[in-house]
């Protein structure tokens, strides 16, 4: 059995009435289904060190955690009665890594990880301390360090590892040739590095001073 469908179409001024037939109890073809694959929406963190990261000229050997952790310390000064954006900005460049790279970090931070948050003054109040901790450290973990630059000079030591790598750079470039003196193996470990000099450590666990 044919079931008809009427169909009135106007071609050139003219009605023109169209019958299409089709078997009973069979329906039109359904529209083919189409899914979606959600976009990715990357978090606050991750959009925050893909801005820092695609600055033109940027080259740095922080980790993600230090980088994000700069980022938090801004947040956290951004709204302090007497805090204005230049006065940020001007406290911020005084630190080791320049006002050029310290501004960059304020946008990222600015526009991922706290953009409900604003300034509250037009002029300080009261000096505040910046955010980011200014001055070489005396203790580390895995990485590679300037001496003098991010930590300070002098005698350190690590209750080490069954695998425990140390070495005393001359320069950061990756030669064998810039080897001042190294180490593999376990157990507690004290090493003795200069201003100037590059130490890398890699599964030694934290090494501290002062050592007696």
């Amino acid at each position: 059995m044919l079931v008809g469908l009427v169909v009135l179409v106007v071609v050139g001024g003219v009605l023109l009435t169209l019958q299409v037939s089709r078997p009973a109890g069979s329906s039109p073809a359904a529209m083919p289904s189409t899914s979606r694959t959600p976009a990715y929406s990357p978090s606050p963190q991750d959009a925050f060190v893909a801005d820092v990261l695609d600055t033109p000229g940027l080259s740095t050997d922080m980790t993600t955690a230090e980088m994000i952790g700069i980022g938090q310390s801004i947040c956290g000064v951004i709204g302090t009665p007497g805090i204005t954006r230049q006065y940020l900005e001007q406290e911020l460049g005084t630190v080791k890594y320049g006002p050029v790279v310290m501004t960059m970090f304020l946008n990222a931070a600015e526009a991922n990880l706290c953009p409900g948050k604003r300034y509250l003054a037009t002029a300080p109040a009261v000096p505040v301390a910046p955010p980011v901790a200014a001055g070489p450290a005396t203790s580390m973990s895995d990485g590679t360090y300037e001496v003098g630059i991010d930590i300070v000079a002098g005698k350190y030591k690590t209750s080490g590892s069954d695998s425990c790598y140390w070495s005393r750079l001359r320069a950061n470039d990756g030669s064998t040739d810039d080897i001042i003196d190294n180490e593999l193996g376990a157990g507690p470990k004290i090493v003795t590095v200069k201003a100037g000099e590059y130490f890398e450590t890699q599964d030694c666990g934290t090494w501290s001073q002062p050592v007696v």
